[in-house]
């Protein structure tokens, strides 16, 4: 039994296992940041949003780099759009008829609408009342290929008008080989125009739905009825802006609504009653693959039913599907998790319906509507887009969280996040589009009227290199130990040169029985933090065990210290026991104001009777255990008393059996070649304690140690 513990002593205190500990609290402790990916800030400006500038990427020329795109209004009082081409380097600028005063800035888009893989720019400008659509295909010219198309006026309310240009789509419409342009407007708190256009390039046809004076806020293009082209369908929201008595489809209600190509209902829209609430529509496949149409309700406020699902069939029929119920739709304070619109998620070869919500994370639903699983989030959902940052054919998901002015970006199977900080404005205010440069990843590039910033997306090198971070740690750590102990031997080995220093070769002998004392107890309460998961803990812990092992270290060679050093060599220890014990006793230490810290006093000359204190009284009795420390100056002697109110030693005689007394026998040997090489000498007195009963009730250990003063 002696030769395993021995064996086990020798493996703990060896270099190699002691660092090896240490690397690992190193690692446990502090941040370092071995995320798979990273995500920085390459480059970040402010926008003159007095101007309404704002900037975006896109390859125009298909050449796989991308070109970029600034609108803004110029000095002259009218808009302007300028290109600027990668990687020829050149700048083309065109002057539009109006300006650029929409709200939101879904005023600028860019689409390939006969089909020969290079992109056209689209710009709607508004000039006093009248919104004007322009497109720009030659980028050779300096005029515009199409301008000035009208498209509507905007009614005024109190002398201002404030129009929005909802979810600009390009969709064939009519099967001739070109693609329509297909938009909404929508404005605050006019009527006019609440509508839905689509306007044929070819044939310079524009086509308007009736006044609905629903506020639409997007729409899906979808082919419902399965005949080969894509309907609309309308989603938005319910601001109560304008009564029911002045058109029959009010924003006081949402409206399930859907048009065919020639912009007519499809059938009568469907009411979905009360203020504040909205639709949102997507599409969703079925198992065979056939795409389904569904409107996911939010409804108002102050409605808790929770969040309704409908779906649009063939027919032209509205059926409820079911009620979300999987997720807390209110927190306290009545403030309502917010729905951000859903998407698709691919998973082993099905698609899943993922939904977004604000402040607890992704729902992730199968074809029929089951709940699969819940991914959650920290950050609160304000928006999320879906994009292929790293061109590897699958789309990473970004998060956008206006709250808390971060920006997280999920790998496309909702791993692997990385956040930054990133100041940001309301989601309908800033596009997302990718910088792509041939032949390396793109960079993510954010702009609204107020700020535009580049971002890289990349893998982080450190990831794969951490486990040889690690063992550079562990090496250094290693070989400062292995140093440690170098200049220690060295040390030693000058010290014993002379007969004083095979004196002091004794007391080292004698020291070095006591040692393993304070550093076994000072490791094995850093481990028990560590196991029970406490970090704050842990670090206090380390703390006081690498300021006992300091003092150890830095005094390897002495036989006394100041006062100061000893107090707080002792204060750490029982630190360290009263955390290992569960706080199952107090202390207090109190030195009079005449006594100088700086006298030296020989080494755990206080430490020694405190252990003896703490191990065979403290600790033998009931929770409620006192340790009182006092220092302070009698007959120019300095008196340590130490007093504490355990089991007393008879109690402590009969509770351990095997006990020789052994702490005290060393510090009577101390005491003796203590006074051999310093000629001072150290007295101690032991009384045992006894309450009014006769009881034991404690130890005092009383130390006079000789100094001068003065």
């Amino acid at each position: 039994m002696k030769q395993f513990f021995g064996k086990i002593h020798v493996t703990i205190f060896n270099p190699i296992f002691i660092s090896l500990v240490a690397t690992v609290l190193v690692i446990f402790l502090l941040p370092f940041n071995f995320l798979k990916y990273k995500l920085t800030i390459v480059d970040g400006q402010r926008n003159n949003k007095d101007n309404k500038q704002l900037t975006i990427y896109d390859d125009l020329d298909n050449d796989g780099t991308s070109d970029l795109i600034f609108t803004y209004n110029n000095f002259v009082g009218t808009a302007a759009i300028g290109v600027y081409f990668y990687p020829k380097g050149n700048v083309e600028e065109w002057d539009l008829y109006g300006k650029f005063e929409f709200k939101g800035i879904n005023y600028i888009f860019t689409g390939d609408f006969n089909y020969d893989e290079k992109k056209e720019i689209y710009a709607f400008t508004l000039s006093h009342d009248t919104v004007y659509l322009n497109c720009i295909w030659d980028f050779s010219k300096l005029k515009p290929g199409i301008s000035d198309i009208f498209v509507s006026t905007v009614g005024q309310v109190n002398g201002k008008s404030d129009p929005c240009i909802i979810s600009p789509q390009m969709d064939d419409q009519d099967g001739d080989g070109f693609k329509e342009i297909i938009f909404g407007i929508a404005s605050g708190f006019s009527i006019y125009p609440r509508a839905i256009f689509s306007y044929n390039i070819e044939k310079n046809i524009l086509l308007r739905s009736c006044e609905t004076g629903h506020y639409s806020g997007h729409f899906l293009l979808s082919d419902i009825n399965h005949d080969k082209k894509k309907e609309i369908i309308i989603g938005g929201y319910a601001p109560k802006n304008i009564t029911d008595k002045i058109v029959a489809f009010h924003d006081s209600s949402n409206w399930g609504m859907v048009f065919d190509q020639q912009l007519k209902l499809i059938f009568p829209p469907k009411e979905f009653p009360g203020r504040t609430g909205g639709t949102i529509p997507f599409e969703f496949p079925s198992v065979n693959g056939i795409p389904r149409v569904f409107l996911l309700w939010h409804p108002p406020t102050t409605d808790r039913n929770g969040i309704m699902l409908y779906q649009l069939t063939p027919e032209n029929k509205t059926i409820f599907i079911k009620q979300f119920s999987d997720f807390d739709r209110f927190e306290p304070g009545n403030r309502i998790n917010q729905i951000g619109e859903p998407f698709l998620f691919r998973q082993k070869k099905d698609n899943v319906l993922v939904l977004p919500v604000s402040d607890e994370g992704f729902f992730l639903y199968n074809s029929s509507f089951q709940l699969i699983r819940k991914i959650p989030v920290q950050n609160q959902i304000s928006d999320t887009r879906q994009l292929d940052i790293d061109m590897d054919g699958q789309e990473e998901i970004i998060i956008f969280d206006t709250f808390n002015n971060q920006l997280v970006v999920f790998r496309n199977d909702f791993k692997d996040p990385v956040a930054i900080d990133f100041i940001l404005d309301s989601p309908e205010y800033f596009k997302v589009s990718l910088n792509k440069v041939k032949g390396s990843n793109p960079f993510i590039f954010i702009s609204s009227v107020e700020h535009r910033c580049l971002l890289s997306y990349r893998k982080n090198p450190m990831y794969y290199s951490r486990w040889g971070a690690y063992g550079l740690i562990y090496l250094g750590i290693l070989l400062f130990a292995f140093l440690i102990r170098k200049i220690q031997r060295v040390q030693l080995e000058k010290k014993y040169a002379t007969e004083k220093k095979i004196t002091e070769l004794q007391m080292k002998i004698v020291r070095n029985q006591m040692d393993p004392h304070f550093t076994m107890n000072a490791i094995n309460a850093v481990v028990d933090a560590i196991s029970r998961e406490k970090k704050e803990e842990a670090r206090d812990n380390l703390l006081h065990f690498s300021k006992m092992y300091r003092s150890l270290v830095l005094s390897a060679d002495k036989i006394k210290r100041s006062l100061h050093e000893e107090l707080d060599f002792t204060e750490n220890y029982l630190a360290l026991e009263k955390f290992r014990f569960g706080n199952s006793f107090t202390y207090k230490i109190e030195v009079d104001p005449e006594v100088d810290k700086t006298w030296e006093v020989p080494k755990m000359v206080i430490q020694s009777p405190v252990e003896n204190a703490v191990k065979h009284g403290l600790l033998k009795r009931e929770p409620g255990g006192e340790l009182f420390i006092r220092v302070y100056l009698n007959d120019n002697k300095l008196v340590l008393e130490i007093t504490d109110n355990g089991i007393g030693r008879e109690g402590s005689l009969k509770s351990e059996k095997s006990s020789t007394g052994k702490g005290i026998q060393i510090m009577e040997q101390f005491y003796e070649l203590y006074y051999k090489i310093t000629n001072i000498r150290v007295h101690s007195h032991i009384t045992d304690l006894f309450d009014e009963n006769g009881k034991p009730a404690g130890t005092k250990v009383i130390v006079w140690i000789p100094v001068t003063i003065g």
